[in-house]
């Protein structure tokens, strides 16, 4: 009877691996930069800015990417996951999108320290930044700039939905970045309007 206990273990643990369902691989995804047209302006060009605060909904706050199924039901993906915390990830962008528009290399995120006197500086809050289940992506966002005496010289609100141009997590992810990249137009173009305002000082 002892002899057959070994094969008794091993039947039984084949039995019980077998009854475990196999592990999804997991996909890994990032926000992207997006080009846009660049500032004409040498002013621009010599501009500091710091994307100072970025707040997103509690909700969107996690490694797993969040679908919108319905207005009332969302589907979190154990197998599709954020390579970089989401809201450092849109600072990032935001940041990346901002410069390549303005003309500069000097824009700066929340963790990073300027080592200069700041010209502006953006305040967004993100109420939304949904891949929604019909092959949109929702942007609902609300900025606030300020000049670099803190004082608030223009407020903000952005909606607006994109079609994603393709199918699965990746397609959802690029039309995120497209969403990140309209905002970035609507921000650089109000500093750039600003600066021919001013004459460019």
């Amino acid at each position: 009877m002892r002899s057959m206990l070994p094969i008794l273990s091993s039947a039984l643990l084949l039995l019980l691996g077998a009854c475990v369902p196999p592990q999804r691989p997991i996909d890994y995804y990032n926000l992207a930069s997006l080009p846009g047209t660049g500032s004409d302006s040498e002013g621009t060009a010599r501009l500091r800015v710091q994307v100072r605060e970025v707040s997103l909904p509690p909700y969107l706050d996690r490694s797993q990417i969040v679908l919108r199924v319905s207005p009332n039901r969302y589907k979190v993906s154990d197998s599709h996951i954020w390579l970089e915390q989401l809201p450092a990830a849109v600072a990032r962008v935001l940041a990346e999108d901002i410069g390549s528009r303005l003309g500069t290399m000097a824009v700066y995120t929340p963790s990073q320290v300027a080592p200069y006197e700041l010209d502006y500086l953006v305040d967004i809050d993100i109420f939304r930044l949904d891949p929604v289940a019909d092959g949109t992506v929702e942007l609902d966002a609300r900025w606030h700039l300020f000049d670099g005496g803190n004082r608030i010289v223009d407020s903000r609100r952005q909606r607006l939905r994109l079609p994603v141009g393709g199918e699965g997590y990746e397609a959802y992810v690029a039309a995120m970045s497209s969403a990140l990249g309209r905002l970035a137009d609507d921000i650089a173009g109000v500093i750039i309007a600003r600066r021919k305002g001013d004459g460019g000082s």
